[in-house]
């Protein structure tokens, strides 16, 4: 660990010189000059748009009021000068001896305009190539989203599950596909992999996002090969968004408790601080269905980020995040006692203590004069320590993982061609205990990329790019990726999309839910790197209805797998087979949303998704994947008073059938309680509803999840007998928790 802050240290530094050096490297200017006013007293004129109309080209006044031009042209030219405020100012130039200086007078006869405009809490990017959906804030303020697996509630497009009846862990679905297949960013940098996916959605408390970003399909090359069913990106508060102090208090029925704190330090006009601060405790013990297992883990968790940024005025910014992370969870019998009964056959219980410290390192040459032309690197380092106990299985993991990207961006010609290419490094080492087996990863990935993308408000847009790495198990790997948009207009928009990814399989870290039962895990061979293509077509319309904005956006989505870790939970019933894929292996994603403005300030969101899973396994080929719905609808309607003092938001939540894997094909004789012959699941609905209060300086807000009170009743089969066979708390398709009542109260310090 101590070598991971040495490197750290060493990246810092030479990342700074690095940029400080190309910073002092001198640039070859064509034209350049000056903006100020032609008061008594002259001021600099930041922002002021110049525009050189022989070249066509257009900068902007830096706080100086200085601006150059890059683009060579013979003289004589002229030179246009516009602000608000102020009259606008041309001028011909002959030669480029003296530096232009040009002072505006300023105009006071500026009528006044009311500017009135709405922002959606979820929003359909039209300027984008690729097909990007942007969850805001104000999407992620409808539920009681104390941490990232809460924030999805509202949103058609991801779907969120638990992976067992005991561990608390879950996991998304995206396109149908586990969320092992997605890949996940946090500030664009490669996050929460290994070992920290099974209880990883729960590391990101809610309110430190500022947004989510999804991107379905083939995403871009830029932040490696990982992405097969589309990327999540979470974006935390930044110091220009951020009141100086918040305070966000969370309690509910089950006894679970949330406090949130972020405090905005602005240290002076170039260096900012964000400090953040998450508790979350429960120490109830819930059994509503009286089947002997606690619904919910135990849990206490202290977590902590330290965001720094830094701007220099001109061109150097720079960000430095540092994140700590302490977590303990307790699952299984509402008798069990850590103290007595871990490893034992008292009772079953389910023990988890994670230790995870974060590092993230970016900084950034920007050029004012000419914003198209940049340098970026990244970095980052990760410490993970999981120290579990599963019945009587005994799981250590620990993970060291260091990320490095170093890019390029800039034009070729124009704005409309930029070409993005860079170097990266990816590191992962990897140990796993379980019981008195072990084993270790080693990943060496050295790779190299390049994104061409050609774009106008509207017409034809595409965004080309390839990677290539070496990885020091697998070989080479090559990454091509297509996003292809053609834009009728600026409210009918038709993508197209296709590429490939990689990923490499891990057998214990990714299935840690199906240690929670008598099932013996079985590997059949060596695990070979996971395979697959993506490809789509998305269609999104915006347009006017009875007077109010509503649009529809439609995608079709078609994932396969080359090669893929198969996990078999049909050829055997007293075990659950993992081997290399034999055969076929395909999703099938369709997704239809509509939105619609009732009435002012009244919106509604309809949505219908069908999934269609298929795989080939050792007893039978093309077979239903289990555990994914094969339709899901969900309805979001969502009110505020005109004034904006009340919020009021409704979600319904409805789940079409599962096919179940235990007893789906083979002998149905169990031993215990529980229903052991059905082959699929219910389907079933979800109400959710919140309304929030909102004062000059705090909100406070009252809700419920799961109001019609469905749960799935005995989710743990032969739950009277966890240490007998047939004993299977991993058959969850439904709500574990009953009807949940919540309160908060936010606080803001303007």
């Amino acid at each position: 660990m101590k070598n991971y802050f040495r490197i750290s240290y060493w990246v810092f530094f030479t990342s700074v010189f690095i940029l400080v050096m190309a910073q002092a490297k001198a640039q070859e200017s064509f034209l350049k000059g000056r903006v100020e006013s032609s008061n008594e007293k002259p001021f600099p004129i930041e922002g002021a748009l110049v525009k050189c109309v022989e070249t066509n080209e257009v900068v902007t006044t830096n706080k100086s009021g200085e601006f150059s031009f890059f683009e060579t042209h013979t003289f004589p030219v002229t030179v246009t000068v516009i602000m608000i405020s102020f009259d606008s100012l041309s001028l011909r130039v002959d030669d480029a001896s003296i530096p232009l200086l040009f002072k505006l007078k300023e105009n006071n006869e500026l009528n006044e305009v009311d500017i009135v405009g709405k922002r959606q809490s979820t929003e359909m990017s039209t300027i984008q190539t690729r097909s990007s959906e942007l969850i805001t804030d104000k999407e992620l303020l409808k539920a009681a989203c104390c941490n990232l697996s809460e924030s999805f509630e509202t949103n058609p497009s991801i779907d969120v599950n638990y992976s067992d009846a005991v561990t608390g862990a879950k996991e998304i679905q995206l396109l149908g596909l586990s969320g092992i297949y997605s890949q996940f960013l946090s500030e664009n940098i490669p996050n929460l992999r290994g070992i920290a996916l099974p209880f990883g959605l729960a590391y990101i408390p809610g309110p430190w996002m500022q947004s989510i970003q999804i991107s379905k399909g083939a995403g871009s090359v830029t932040n490696g090969y990982d992405a097969i069913s589309g990327q999540i990106n979470i974006e935390y508060l930044s110091p220009e968004k951020a009141d100086p102090f918040f305070v966000n208090a969370f309690a509910d029925n089950d006894g679970r408790f949330e406090l949130n704190t972020i405090n905005n330090i602005k240290i002076n006009d170039h260096l900012s601080d964000l400090v953040f601060f998450n508790i979350s405790y429960n120490n109830r013990k819930n059994d509503h269905n009286s089947d002997g297992f606690l619904d919910q883990p135990r849990l206490r968790s202290i977590n902590m980020m330290n965001k720094l940024m830094y701007h220099s005025g001109k061109n150097l910014e720079g960000q430095f995040i540092v994140r700590a992370l302490y977590e303990d969870r307790v699952g299984g019998q509402v008798d069990f006692d850590k103290d007595t009964d871990k490893l034992t056959t008292n009772s079953y219980g389910a023990l988890f203590t994670t230790k995870r410290i974060e590092t993230i390192l970016k900084t950034g040459l920007v050029f004012p004069e000419t914003p198209w032309k940049s340098v970026g690197w990244q970095n980052a380092f990760i410490v993970h320590d999981l120290n579990s106990s599963i019945g009587l299985r005994n799981y250590l993991a620990q993970q060291q993982s260091f990320y490095s990207n170093l890019a390029y961006h800039t034009i070729l010609g124009t704005t409309e061609h930029k070409i993005k290419s860079g170097l990266d490094f990816k590191y992962d080492y990897l140990t796993e205990s379980l019981v008195d087996s072990g084993f270790n990863t080693n990943e060496i990935v050295p790779g190299a990329y390049s994104e061409y993308s050609f774009s106008k408000a509207e017409g034809f847009g595409i965004v080309a790019g390839a990677r290539v790495d070496y990885h020091n198990n697998f070989g080479w790997l090559f990454s091509p990726r297509l996003n292809m948009k053609y834009s009728f207009n600026c409210e009918t928009i038709l993508r197209i999309s296709g590429g490939k990814g990689y990923r490499t399989p891990r057998v214990y870290a990714d299935n840690l839910g199906l240690f929670v039962s008598s099932k013996e895990l079985v590997v059949l061979e060596q695990p070979r790197i996971e395979e697959g293509w993506n490809s789509g077509i998305n269609f999104t319309k915006s347009f006017q209805l009875l007077g109010h904005d509503a649009s529809i956006a439609a995608d079709l989505y078609y994932s396969w797998f080359q090669n893929q870790l198969v996990v078999d939970q049909y050829s055997r019933n007293d075990a659950v087979i993992f081997y290399n894929l034999k055969g076929n292996s395909s999703s099938t994603s369709f997704q239809l949303v509509f939105t619609y403005e009732l009435i002012e300030n009244l919106d509604i969101k309809l949505a219908f998704k069908a999934d269609d899973v298929k795989s080939d396994y050792l007893i039978a080929d093309n077979l239903t994947k289990p555990l994914v719905a094969k339709n899901r609808g969900l309805i979001n309607l969502a009110y505020q008073t005109p004034r904006k003092t009340w919020r009021f938001d409704t979600t319904i939540q409805l789940d079409g059938i599962k096919q179940l894997p235990l007893a789906a094909y083979g002998s149905t004789h169990q031993h215990g309680d529980g229903d052991y012959t059905s082959t699929s699941s219910q389907s079933y609905m979800q109400l959710m509803a919140q309304v929030t209060k909102v004062f000059k300086k705090w909100e406070v807000y009252l809700g419920g999840e799961n109001l019609l009170d469905y749960t799935q009743h005995n989710p743990i089969l032969n739950a009277s007998n966890p240490f007998e066979q047939g004993f299977d708390a991993t058959r969850v398709w439904g709500p574990l928790m009953d009807r949940k009542i919540y309160a908060g109260v936010r606080v803001t310090f303007k």
